[in-house]
């Protein structure tokens, strides 16, 4: 027995291992699992500049925040609101306030045509404006005046003195529009009237507006309408001094070389001697 027992201790020895021999061993483990060297038991196996490329090449994640996490947790319709908020549309950023003379330049530029809007910016942005010859004759352009009216459309002539016409009474469009033209056409006294200029009395102006026709030629014409004479005639005082009034004002507006000859003329009626139909107009006051 005791033979035999020194037969297999020779054949199979116990194997015998040293300091130096067991790192050895270690040393290829370690290195295929360098997260060790965060595991206190381990630790004393790695050096520090092995535990500080570890922790270089893996940085410790951010905390988590676990307050919001047992709140939802808490919550049983967290689930839910989570999948409401992420359906919720993203509020629209707050738009700049409207600028209302900004969008009617834009419209009024729009409406132009291009070789107009061309002639108005060579007036306002002139090629030669950086000359430094100083003769103002040298910037000007043919088309100034194509520029100006293009000015002009924006903001009427301010004229010192005029007064704003009241609202409850203003001269009907037809009128300022004979005076405009020249004044070639008759303007009866009873288009001027309290009644034909009142802002509601639309249709008392409408009969003298003028009508339009189709012309094979000339395209889409206007007709002027025969004004009868009757209305006029059959106005009271009242009704005729008004309407001279406000036809004198179109007269200093639109025709003021001739308003010193109409004044007198209305003078000489006004104050002449009551007679005729003149007479029968007192009566009916």
């Amino acid at each position: 027995m005791l033979g035999y027992y020194l037969k297999i201790t020779e054949i199979a020895p116990v194997p015998t291992y040293t300091v130096p021999s067991l790192k050895g061993l270690l040393k290829p483990y370690l290195t295929a699992h360098p997260e060790l060297c965060l595991d206190d038991n381990y630790a004393a196996l790695f050096t520090k500049k092995e535990r500080k490329k570890y922790l270089e090449d893996h940085p410790a994640p951010p905390p988590e925040d676990h307050d919001n996490d047992s709140s939802r947790e808490s919550t049983p319709w967290a689930g839910i609101q989570q999948q409401q908020q992420s359906r919720a549309p993203t509020p629209a950023a707050p738009q700049a306030p409207l600028d209302l003379d900004k969008q009617a330049n834009l419209q009024l530029l729009e409406s132009l045509p291009a070789d107009q809007i061309e002639r108005a910016l060579q007036v306002l942005f002139p090629k030669d404006a950086g000359n430094s010859s100083g003769n103002p004759s040298a910037s000007t352009h043919p088309s100034d005046s194509a520029g100006a009216a293009l000015l002009a459309q924006k903001r009427p002539e301010r004229i010192d003195g005029l007064v704003a016409t009241s609202a409850g009474s203003v001269v009907p469009e037809a009128a300022r529009k004979r005076f405009a033209e020249g004044w070639k056409r008759h303007v009866p006294l009873n288009l001027l009237s309290d009644e034909a200029c009142a802002i509601g009395n639309r249709a008392a102006a409408k009969e003298f507006e003028d009508s339009y026709t189709i012309d094979g030629t000339r395209g889409i014409v206007a007709v002027a309408k025969e004004i009868p004479m009757d209305k006029e005639r059959a106005l009271n005082f009242t009704d005729w001094f008004a309407a001279w009034q406000r036809l004198l004002d179109l007269i200093r507006i639109y025709v003021p070389l001739e308003l010193q000859k109409w004044q007198t003329h209305f003078t000489y009626i006004h104050l002449r001697p009551p007679r005729g139909r003149f007479l029968a107009c007192l009566g009916r006051l």
